[in-house]
C-alpha cells in the first residue's frame, strides 16, 4: 500500500515551497542507483578495475594460537540500503555477498604444530554477506566541471560479516582483516559512482555546487517492513540564480520527495525526481531545465521525465533509464558447473533482442586457454571438469554489438564451479568432552535442490537432518577412543564426504604436516612424526578415516576411488602393546587436478617507449592532465616446455611505486582525466589515454615474438611535482599462487627502473597566439580596400575572431581541447559568468550603435551539435528584438579554436548604466583554455579601450591573471 504517493506529495508541496532555500534539489532512488553499481561492477570486469580476491591469516587472539586463513575470497556487487539514513548526513549500508573462497580455520599453541580446526569451500548460496556503513562523498573535476556522487568501499567503517557462524568475536577479527584489505585498495578498483552534475554552463540555473544527505524512505526502518531499507540519495543543489546555500542539513519538515506509486506490474513508476525551487522557476526558458540536463549518470543512463507539476515549486518526476545506446546481456550473473553450458542473450535498451557481433569469454584465474572455456553465438561451455583446475573461476562474458559504424559492448559474470555439492564444514574438529551441543552441518547446491545425509559405519553419534541443514550430536560411542572419526556422505548431484574428528584425549605427538589441504589423489605424501618424543620407541601408522594407505613410515597413498572425502592417518607410539602417545593428520583429497602455471619470471621490465637511454628516461608537463606512458613486460619462464602467461587477476594487480620511498602510486580519481590543481598527490597513474598528447612520441611496441608468456600492462603517469625534481619508479604485482608480491628491483635488468622528470608548464607570450579576423556576414570590401571598410560602410555585420595557439620555434602550437569561462571579477557581484560582453559606440542616450560577442567552441568529449552560436542568457534583456538565433558558419569555423563573434548593430536603444543585465556584460570576458598537452591558457578577451575611435569594431586578447 502506498504511504508517499504522488498525490499525497503534491498536496505536501502545495503548502509551500519545500527546497528550503536551495535552487533546487533532486533524490534517486535505491533500485536505481543499485542498478548503476550492478552495470559498473560488471563492466570493471573488461579492464583491470574490478574488485580482487582476498587472501590472508588472520589471527583470533593476542598470542596468535588460533588462526583463519581465507583465501580468493570473492565478493560480489555492493548493494545499498537506508535503514540507516537519517537525513543529517551521507550514510549507507553496503552489502555484498561472498561468491567464492576457502576457509580453514586452525589452532598452533605455543610449541605445537598446528592443527586443523575446520576447513570448508563457500559458495554463494551459503548466505555469507559482508556489510559495512559508508559515507558517500563527492568530488569535482576541473576542467570538465563535473560533480560526482561516489561511493569509496576503502573508506568503510563498521565492517560485519558472517562468515564464523554465530561466532561473533571471530566474525570481529574477520571484519577487521576486510577492512584493512579494502583499505590497500587504489581507488580505480574501490570507488563506484552513483551521479554526477554537470557544473558547467552560464545560466541561471546552471548548478553552481552541491550538498549531499542519505534519507530513507516513509516507514523503510521498520524491520521487517516491506520496503525496509527503501530511500534515496538527496542532492541539494545551488544554482548560479542563488545568491546563497539554502538550510543544510534541512529541518524536520522536509518531505521524502519521491513517490511510491507502482506499476500495474508491481515495479516502481519513479526512480528519481527533481524539484527547482518556487524562485527559480522565472528563469525557466522555452521550458529548458538547464538544472536537469545537467543532471548525468555512469554506464550510459539519463534522467528520464515522465511527468511535472507546479504546486508551488516545479517537481519533474520521473527515472533513470538507459540510453537507446546501451545494450545489455542476460544472464547478468550465473552459475555453472565445470563442463557445463550457458546461453547468453543480448538485447537494446528496449529488451529487444539483437545479434552480437563478436563474442568473447575471459577467466579471471586462469593460465592456460581451456579455463576460459569456449563461446560461439551466445553459447558458452566450461573447462571440463579434469582442466578447470580451482574450485571455481569467474568468467566474464562480452558481446559486442556494431552500429553507425560504433561498436558496444555488454558483459556478464559467470562463476564456474567444480562441486555441485558443497558441504559445510568439509573437515573439522571437535574435543567431545566440550562438545555439548549438537555440531551443525550445511550443504548447498548448484541449483537449490535438496542432498540426503546419512552416516557413515561405524557411527559415534545421532543425526538429524532436514533439507540441507543437518545436527550431529555425539554420543557415549564417541568417548571410547582417544580419537574417533566420524563420516557422514552428502548426496545431491554428486556425492561429498565430510569428516568429524572428534577428540577425546590429547593427541600430543606432532605430525608434520598436521594438516594438507585439497591434495589430488593421484599424490603420495610422506608424513614425520616428532623423532624428539620418546626416541627409538616403534610408531604404528594407519588410516582411521577416509580412504588410502599409509606405510609403517608414515608414506601416505591416496585412493583413486570414491567422492572427495578426507582421510585422517594416525600415528601412535606403542611399547609393549600400550599406547604411550599419538597424533594424526587430516589430508583432503580432491578430484580437481590444480591447473598448471609459472613457477619464475625470465623477464619482468618497465620502459618509457620512445624514452631515451633504452626507455630509462621519461619527462611530461607538470600540468596534472599530460599522460606518460610506461610500458611494462613480463614474461614467466616456461614450465615443461610450456608457456604460462599472467592472469587477468595478476596483471590487475599491477602498481607503480615510487622507487624512493616505497609508495604505490595512487590512481587518478576516476573518471576525471587527470589532476587538478587542488591535487594533494604529486603523482598519480590511469590504466588508460585520456584526451591529451602523450608526452612521449607514440611509437609502435616492437613484439617479434608470439609467445604466450609475455604479457604487457600500459600504466600512464601523471604529474604536478616542482619542475626537475627527477622521480625514479619501479612496478610490481602480485602473484596468484601462491600469494606473494613481486617487483621488478627484484632483478638485474637495466630496465628495471624509469627516471621521469616534470617539465615546467610554459610561459605563453602574445606571439605564440593568432587572433584573426574574419567577416563572416553583412559585406566586405575589396581585396585592396581598406579594414576600416568592413565597418564604415557596412553597420550590421557578423566577425568571427578566432584564437589560435600557434606556438613558436621551441614550442610548436595545438588545438585548444577544452574552454571554460572564468570571472573576470574577483569581488564578482553577478549571479553568473559573462560569456559575452557588450559595447555602445558612446555613452549618449540617444545612441543605437552596437556591439555584442559570442562564442564557438567544439569539445571533442561532448556530443553536442555545433549549430548555433550561443551568448549570455542575459544578453536578450539587452538586445530586445534582434535575433539571437544565429547559426554558427561552418565553412570558418575551424576544429580546436575558440571563436568569439562579434555583432554589430544599428537599432539597439541604450541603456543606462544600473541596469543588471547591462552591468553584467559590460566587462571584458576571461577564458581558460587546455591544449592538447593538458597545458593551461588564461586570456581576457575585450574590445580596444573606450579612448580609440572604433574601439566597439575590433577585440584584442592578453593575459589574465585571476585574483588569489
Amino acid at each position: 500500500m502506498s504511504v508517499n504517493s504522488l498525490e499525497s506529495l503534491l498536496a505536501r508541496m502545495r503548502q509551500g515551497s519545500v527546497t528550503q532555500g536551495w535552487g533546487a534539489i533532486s533524490i534517486f532512488s535505491r533500485g536505481r542507483l543499485n542498478r548503476l553499481l550492478e552495470q559498473q561492477y560488471i563492466e570493471r570486469f573488461n579492464g583491470y578495475g574490478f574488485l580482487p580476491a582476498f587472501s590472508g591469516q588472520v589471527f583470533l587472539d593476542d598470542l596468535q594460537s588460533r588462526s583463519i586463513e581465507l583465501e580468493g575470497i570473492m565478493l560480489g556487487q555492493p548493494r545499498l540500503s537506508f535503514n540507516t539514513a537519517s537525513l543529517t548526513n551521507s550514510t549507507a549500508v553496503v552489502t555484498m555477498n561472498i561468491l567464492s573462497g576457502h576457509y580453514a580455520a586452525s589452532r598452533h599453541p605455543a610449541g605445537a604444530v598446528k592443527a586443523l580446526s575446520s576447513t570448508f569451500n563457500i559458495s554463494e548460496a551459503q548466505g555469507f554477506t559482508l556489510e559495512m556503513d559508508i559515507d558517500l562523498s563527492m568530488v569535482v573535476g576541473e576542467i570538465d566541471k563535473q560533480g560526482k556522487v561516489k561511493l569509496n568501499l576503502s573508506e568503510g567503517v563498521n565492517f560485519r560479516c558472517n562468515l564464523a557462524g554465530d561466532d561473533e568475536a571471530t566474525n570481529t577479527r574477520l571484519s577487521d582483516f576486510l577492512k584493512e584489505s579494502f583499505e590497500d585498495l587504489p581507488a580505480h578498483r574501490s570507488v563506484f559512482q552513483l551521479g554526477m552534475l554537470e557544473l558547467k554552463g552560464y545560466s541561471y540555473l546552471t548548478p553552481t555546487s552541491f550538498r549531499i544527505l542519505t534519507q530513507a524512505a516513509p516507514g523503510a526502518k521498520v524491520r521487517g517492513a516491506l520496503n525496509f531499507g527503501e530511500g534515496g540519495v538527496v542532492i541539494f543543489i545551488r544554482l548560479a540564480g542563488n545568491a546563497t546555500d539554502g538550510r543544510f542539513p534541512p529541518d524536520s519538515s522536509f518531505p521524502y520527495l519521491l513517490p511510491d506509486d507502482q506499476e500495474p506490474d508491481g515495479s516502481d513508476r519513479y526512480s528519481a525526481a527533481l524539484i527547482l525551487s518556487e524562485a527559480m522557476i522565472p528563469y525557466i526558458e522555452n521550458g529548458r531545465l538547464d538544472v536537469l540536463n545537467n543532471l548525468v549518470f555512469p554506464g550510459d543512463n539519463v534522467f528520464e521525465e515522465v511527468e511535472r507539476h507546479i504546486p508551488t515549486d516545479l517537481g519533474v518526476f520521473g527515472n533513470i533509464n538507459a540510453k537507446r545506446t546501451r545494450i545489455s546481456l542476460e544472464p547478468t550473473f550465473q552459475t555453472i558447473q565445470a563442463g557445463g553450458t550457458q546461453r547468453f542473450t543480448l538485447r537494446n535498451w528496449n529488451g529487444a533482442v539483437i545479434q552480437a557481433s563478436e563474442w568473447e569469454a575471459v577467466s579471471l584465474q586462469s593460465h592456460t586457454a581451456p579455463g576460459h572455456g569456449t563461446i560461439t553465438d551466445g553459447l558458452y561451455t566450461a573447462a571440463a571438469r579434469n582442466l578447470i583446475g580451482h574450485e571455481s573461476l569467474h568468467v566474464v562474458v562480452t558481446a559486442k554489438y556494431v552500429a553507425g559504424g560504433i561498436t558496444y559492448t555488454a558483459s556478464a559474470l559467470l562463476l564456474v564451479v567444480y562441486d555441485s555439492v558443497t558441504v559445510a564444514p568439509r573437515t573439522s574438529v571437535y574435543p567431545t568432552r566440550a562438545q555439548s551441543q549438537p555440531i551443525v552441518l550445511k550443504a548447498t547446491t548448484m541449483n537449490a535442490t535438496n542432498v540426503t545425509w546419512a552416516p557413515i559405519m561405524p557411527e559415534y553419534g545421532t543425526l538429524t537432518h532436514q533439507g540441507n541443514q543437518a545436527t550431529f550430536t555425539p554420543d557415549a560411542r564417541s568417548r571410547t577412543k582417544g580419537l574417533v572419526v566420524q563420516q557422514i556422505e552428502v548426496t545431491g548431484a554428486e556425492t561429498r564426504r565430510l569428516s568429524l574428528v572428534l577428540l577425546n584425549a590429547q593427541q600430543q605427538l606432532r605430525i608434520d604436516p598436521a594438516y594438507v589441504p585439497a591434495v589430488r589423489k593421484s599424490v603420495d605424501l610422506q608424513l614425520r612424526d616428532d623423532a624428539t618424543l620418546l626416541p627409538g620407541l616403534p610408531r604404528r601408522w594407519k588410516v582411521i578415516s577416509g580412504d588410502g594407505t599409509v606405510s609403517s613410515t608414515g608414506h601416505f597413498t591416496a585412493s583413486a576411488q570414491g567422492p572427495a572425502s578426507s582421510s585422517v592417518v594416525q600415528c601412535e607410539i606403542v611399547s609393549n602393546g600400550v599406547v604411550l602417545s599419538s597424533g594424526y593428520s587430516v589430508v583432503e583429497l580432491s578430484e580437481l587436478e590444480p591447473e598448471p602455471t609459472w613457477e619464475t619470471l625470465s623477464q619482468f621490465t618497465i620502459k618509457v617507449p620512445g624514452g631515451l637511454e633504452g626507455g630509462k628516461l621519461g619527462s611530461l608537463y607538470a600540468n596534472g592532465y599530460q599522460q606518460l606512458k610506461t610500458e611494462i613486460v613480463v614474461e614467466t619462464t616456461p614450465v615443461d616446455n610450456r608457456e604460462y602467461p599472467l592472469s587477468v587477476s595478476e596483471k590487475a594487480s599491477m602498481r607503480l611505486v615510487d622507487d624512493g620511498v616505497g609508495d604505490e602510486i595512487e590512481p587518478v580519481d576516476e573518471p576525471h582525466e587527470g589532476m587538478p590543481v587542488s591535487d594533494r598527490e604529486k603523482w598519480r597513474s590511469r590504466l588508460v589515454e585520456n584526451r591529451f598528447d602523450l608526452a612521449e612520441p607514440r611509437v609502435a611496441t616492437q613484439d617479434n615474438s608470439p609467445s604466450a608468456a609475455i604479457s604487457r600492462i600500459d600504466i600512464y603517469l601523471h604529474t604536478r611535482d616542482t619542475a626537475n625534481a627527477v622521480k625514479t619508479f619501479h612496478a610490481k604485482f602480485q602473484k596468484d599462487r601462491p600469494t606473494r608480491w613481486i617487483k621488478s628491483t627484484d632483478y638485474t635488468d637495466p630496465n628495471s627502473k624509469i627516471e621521469i622528470t616534470p617539465r615546467a608548464i610554459p610561459q605563453f607570450q602574445p606571439s605564440d597566439y593568432e587572433f584573426e579576423r574574419v567577416r563572416v556576414d553583412g559585406g566586405s570590401g575589396g581585396p585592396g580596400d581598406p579594414e576600416d571598410d568592413d565597418f564604415d560602410f557596412h553597420l550590421r555585420t557578423v566577425d568571427y575572431w578566432k584564437l589560435r595557439y600557434v606556438g613558436n620555434l621551441v614550442l610548436s602550437g595545438t588545438a585548444f581541447e577544452a574552454l571554460e569561462f572564468v570571472s573576470v571579477d574577483a569581488n564578482d557581484v553577478h549571479m553568473s559568468i559573462s560569456t559575452s560582453t557588450i559595447r555602445w559606440e558612446s555613452e549618449q542616450l540617444a545612441e543605437t550603435m552596437f556591439s555584442w560577442t559570442g562564442y564557438i567552441f567544439k569539445d571533442p568529449l561532448k556530443g553536442e551539435p555545433l549549430d548555433k552560436v550561443k551568448f549570455d542568457d542575459v544578453l536578450k534583456d539587452v538586445v530586445k528584438d534582434e535575433s539571437l538565433d544565429i547559426d554558427v558558419n561552418s565553412s570558418v569555423f575551424e576544429d580546436g579554436l575558440l571563436v568569439i563573434s562579434l555583432h554589430r548593430s544599428d537599432r539597439i536603444p541604450y541603456i543606462r548604466q544600473g541596469n543588471q543585465s547591462r552591468d553584467k556584460l559590460s566587462r571584458d570576458l576571461a577564458v581558460m583554455l587546455f591544449d592538447k598537452r593538458g597545458n593551461p591558457h588564461i586570456r581576457r578577451i575585450s574590445f580596444l579601450p573606450p579612448s580609440t575611435v572604433g574601439d566597439r569594431n575590433r577585440l584584442v586578447h592578453s593575459l589574465f591573471t585571476p585574483a588569489q
